[in-house]
């Protein structure tokens, strides 16, 4: 049987490519916010990242799931993937008054923007600026980050590689870089298992984060 399973090996299924806080401000940067458009995309990228949210999540947030606090907002879940009884669950939104790369403020100009302010936040926008009644659903997250990654000048293979999850994927990498404690990880991300967790992680540089880069020193 070990012989049959070595000679019938699956390809890993490819991991959506993270999109890492260096390259979620380069998106940011090449978004045109004269548009309705561009201000609802902007704040659905930085809510989805900082949030760490799956895409499913993103679009199915209403603006009664939102809680303002003066050091940012807490978002609640009503379902997950892991909470499928809908126990429900609250996520933390750090506002960054002196950064324009702020979910909090750019939460609120698409707010002003949209002029909705009861049901769902994250919504179609028509030509001309005409706002939908309909919320965005999941399907349209990956092609909306694939759509502002062009515009962003990123590389055509590296576009085909992203995804809805690219967002939850890519925070969870940059925040793990930064040195964060999988404990503050998971309780952002609401991962019950750490292993679950750990397999979100890829090092931006496998070298300068070695385990043993104090070791063997003199």
């Amino acid at each position: 049987m070990r012989g049959i399973a070595r000679s019938n090996r699956e390809r890993p299924i490819r991991k959506a490519l993270p999109v890492l806080d260096d390259d979620i401000q380069r998106l940011i940067d090449n978004i045109d916010t004269t548009s309705v458009s561009g201000i609802r995309d902007r704040a659905l990228l930085l809510i989805g990242f900082d949030a760490a949210l799956r895409r499913s999540e993103l679009v199915a947030i209403q603006h009664e799931h939102i809680a303002y606090r003066d050091d940012g907002l807490l978002i609640t879940i009503p379902y997950s993937k892991t909470d499928q009884v809908g126990s429900g669950a609250e996520v933390g939104v750090l506002a960054r008054p002196e950064s324009p790369y702020c979910p909090v403020m750019a939460l609120e100009q698409w707010k002003m923007a949209s002029g909705v302010e009861v049901g769902a936040v994250f919504r179609r926008v028509y030509k001309g600026g005409n706002i939908g009644l309909d919320a965005l659903t999941d399907r349209n997250v990956s092609p909306l980050i694939k759509s502002r990654a062009g515009l962003a000048g990123f590389k055509a293979s590296d576009i085909k590689q992203l995804s809805g999850h690219s967002l939850r994927r890519g925070f969870i990498t940059s925040a793990a870089n930064s040195g964060q404690p999988l404990v503050s990880l998971m309780k952002q991300t609401r991962h019950k298992k750490t292993d679950s967790l750990i397999g979100y992680v890829e090092s931006v540089d496998l070298l300068a984060e070695h385990p043993g880069k104090n070791l063997l020193k003199q």
